[in-house]
């Protein structure tokens, strides 16, 4: 026991009042430690695509008597008993995992984002069933409407108009290639859909934020959403049945004409296509699955590059893909000579 004390002295005599004490034997300080079971994910965050699995594993200090896995939405992944997610439709859920460790549930979670394959894709309108078509037109920002499909008997360079090159980009978020020019993309400027320039490389840095797309299931369809513009999707209005009709991004209404069926182009055309910057079109010879002619001049001892004159070539390939890099010859070398990457000297009149 202590005691704090105050005196005065009158004469001879102390006089003496206690006004605090504190008893250390009742009083004493402590500190409790509680200790929290931990449960760990070997993925905190996976991308599948749809149809694919993966395989999520949980561990927990202590050991838990069991775990209980769970999605927060079926319709886009499921998961097994055992921890298996399965992509079902393109968009994005969790995967919760509930470790059961002396008598109390602890969780941890899991991103799960399901992803349309890499790919090249027909696109077609729910309401309509036309298809999203570019303009013949190559240059930027040109028109992007719906179209009945075009016959196989037309020139490949055609056919090409109505595929496109859905290349995932993270995060829910895909680059929408016209694979008519593979440097052009779906691209959103004030509420309508057009084809333009937006570069050759597909990631989140390198493309315009108006370039880039998000693609998720809605009960019977996909919908089509620019990034930073949640709820305004890709849409035709809702009484265009026929073809010729821009597509446009507007208020997201759950009906048919704002959702597409995304189909992959089971036979992609191949070929090397050769683009015209003076006519703003593709020259493609279906005869001979080679480029057509175009005319330009050029006077001896003068070179040009491809971009000089204006004119481009890709190769399109059967797998897929396609490339922008060419190897060029000249016949006859006495006229002019090429080099392998399209510079085009004049050596004499021819």
């Amino acid at each position: 026991m202590f005691k704090a004390s105050a005196s005065v002295e009158t004469g001879n005599t102390y006089i003496s009042r206690t006004f605090g004490s504190y008893n250390r034997a009742v009083n004493k300080p402590s500190l409790t430690v509680e200790y929290i079971p931990t449960v760990t994910l070997s993925d905190y965050t996976i991308n599948i695509n749809e149809g694919d699995t993966f395989v999520l594993t949980a561990s927990s200090s202590p050991a838990a008597s069991y775990y209980l896995w769970l999605s927060a939405d079926s319709t886009v992944a499921t998961v097994s008993s055992s921890g298996t997610v399965t992509g079902v439709h393109a968009g994005y859920t969790y995967v919760t995992v509930l470790a059961y460790i002396n008598g109390t549930y602890y969780s941890a979670r899991c991103d799960v984002y399901v992803k349309i394959q890499d790919g090249i894709y027909y696109i077609t309108n729910n309401n309509s069933s036309r298809y999203l078509t570019a303009s013949m037109n190559i240059s930027d920002h040109s028109d992007v409407f719906q179209y009945a499909k075009f016959a196989s008997t037309n020139p490949e360079s055609t056919l090409l108009r109505q595929m496109w090159k859905i290349h995932y980009i993270g995060q829910n978020l895909y680059c929408i290639r016209s694979y008519y020019k593979s440097d052009n993309g779906l691209y959103e400027t004030s509420g309508n859909v057009d084809s333009t320039y937006i570069n050759i490389v597909d990631n989140t840095n390198d493309l315009p934020i108006y370039s880039q797309w998000n693609i998720s299931w809605n009960t019977n369809g996909y919908t089509i959403k620019r990034q930073n513009l949640d709820e305004k999707t890709m849409q035709v209005d809702q009484n265009a049945l026929s073809s010729g009709y821009t597509v446009y991004v507007d208020d997201y209404v759950n009906a048919a004409y704002c959702k597409w069926s995304i189909t992959m182009v089971s036979d992609v055309p191949e070929g090397i296509y050769l683009y015209d910057y003076n006519t703003n079109t593709v020259q493609y010879d279906s005869a001979t699955n080679s480029p057509s002619l175009i005319t330009r001049y050029l006077a001896p001892g003068e070179s040009k590059s491809q971009d000089m004159f204006s004119i481009k070539t890709v190769v399109y390939l059967e797998n897929n893909n396609s490339i922008n890099t060419t190897n060029w010859l000249s016949s006859p070398f006495s006229v002019a000579t090429a080099s392998t990457n399209g510079v085009i000297t004049g050596v004499h009149p021819g």
